[in-house]
Order: structure tokens, then C-alpha cells, then sequence
């Protein structure tokens, strides 16, 4: 597999092989049209007026400041976001509020940015190599979700569940981070979004 090839490469035995693409205009298009439909979903104004056809403006897997920018611009304050979609403080989003807010997830759409088959190199990097040099260290990873789970959950505004964030005892001391980073480094180059990321 990549990862048992990845592990040699560590080691400086072979080159590690090219991490998979991410993905295809089609596949953002579906992950936007799914998230559009759930965002759809929360303002509950299905069958009460037309649904708004709004062009992209940028795509992103974390709220950008142009999204928080339009919120504002369309005139709302106090305003969050939970589970049902929009909330606004003290009170229920009006129908319009809810069509503003939603006109905004339109135009700044927030969706998972790698591909299925790099959240699977990933996961093998995680599981095959990552995993088991945390252990030789001394740190144990706990509770590693399965593979489906890791690959459908996706991020959540940017971050995805990863071993350093679930080590047991977190090391406290810089150099010791650096240290463990070194031995056990928390990503692989070449996959944009995931590589340069440090926990």
C-alpha cells in the first residue's frame, strides 16, 4: 500500500509514491449542491418561497471572512450558526432572515476540499505508520475512529480529527513537541490543505 511505501521513504529506502489527486470540479459540484440542500433544508422556507438560484463566488472548507462579510452586509447582528442553521440571539430567525443568511451560504459555499481517495492515503498514513510511532514513543492515540467515519465526517470549518490531537498526554515543552514532530511527522508533502498542517 502508499503508506508501506511512505514508511520507507521515511527511512530514506525508496522515493514515496504521488499522493492522489483531489477532487474533480464534478465531485465539488456534488458536495456543494448536497450542502446547499442541507443549508436549504434548515431555513425551512421549502414550499413557503422559491428557493434562491445564487452563482459561487469562492469555495472553501472554512468560513471565510467574505462569508461573515455578507452576513453582515445583508443586515444581520447577533447572529450564529448551529445545528438547525441560523440563530440569532434572544430570538427565532425571521423568513427573511433566514433567506438573507442562506443567500450567503450560497455565494460562499463551505465543503470538503480533498478528494475520497486522499482522505483514504490519510487515514493509512495515520493508521499503518503515524499510529504505531506515537506508541514506540510512548504516547498512546485513543479512540482512532474507522476508516468509513474518518473518511465521511470530513472537517468540521477547517479541522479533521487527526492522532496528535488525540494523544493521551499531549506533550507540554516546545522542544519536545519539535522532538516528537521530527520522529513522527504529522503529515506527508503533497497534498495541499493536509501537508503543511501542524497540531
Amino acid at each position: 500500500m502508499a503508506v508501506a511505501f511512505a514508511v520507507l521513504a521515511l527511512c530514506g529506502c525508496v522515493a514515496a509514491p504521488t499522493p492522489p489527486t483531489g477532487p474533480s470540479e464534478a465531485e465539488l459540484d456534488a458536495r456543494v449542491r448536497v450542502m446547499l440542500d442541507h443549508e436549504w433544508a434548515n431555513t425551512g422556507l421549502e414550499g413557503v418561497v422559491a428557493r434562491p438560484v445564487v452563482e459561487a463566488q469562492s469555495l472553501g472548507e472554512i468560513w471565510v471572512p467574505e462569508r461573515f462579510e455578507c452576513v453582515s452586509e445583508e443586515g444581520l447582528s447577533a447572529w450564529g450558526y448551529n445545528l438547525d442553521g441560523l440563530a440569532i440571539e434572544g430570538r427565532d430567525p425571521t423568513a427573511e432572515e433566514q433567506l438573507r443568511f442562506y443567500t450567503c451560504a450560497a455565494r460562499y459555499p463551505v465543503v470538503e476540499m480533498l478528494s475520497t481517495a486522499q482522505l483514504d492515503y490519510i487515514y493509512d498514513y495515520y493508521a499503518r505508520w503515524l499510529i504505531p510511532c506515537l506508541g514506540r514513543e510512548g504516547h498512546a492515540v485513543t479512540s482512532p475512529p474507522s476508516r468509513a467515519a474518518f473518511v465521511s465526517a470530513g472537517s468540521d470549518e477547517g479541522w479533521r480529527w487527526n492522532p496528535y490531537v488525540a494523544l493521551k498526554e499531549y506533550p507540554r515543552a516546545e522542544p519536545a513537541i519539535t522532538a516528537l514532530h521530527a520522529k513522527c511527522p504529522p503529515t506527508l508533502p503533497g497534498i495541499d490543505g493536509w501537508s503543511e498542517t501542524h497540531f
